[in-house]
């Protein structure tokens, strides 16, 4: 389930992105955004006894909506 949790925060922001948000500020509210949602709805998850991460569709167009490109 990390696993899962961690690829799909890859796909909305990669290691360089967050890198570069952590150096320079580039991105960095998107970044942040990505990181709270993702992981909130993973401890969410994990916490009500699931085996396997969705992203929920209410997560996922928010965030499809905020991109910033």
């Amino acid at each position: 389930m990390n696993e899962q949790c961690k690829a799909i925060i890859l796909s909305y922001a990669d290691e360089q992105m967050q890198r570069n948000a952590a150096l320079t500020g580039e991105n960095k509210v998107w970044v942040n955004t990505v990181l709270t949602l993702i992981r909130d709805e993973y401890h969410n998850q994990v916490n009500n006894g699931a085996t396997e991460f969705v992203l929920p569709s209410s997560i996922s167009n928010e965030l499809n909506a905020m991109k910033p490109w």
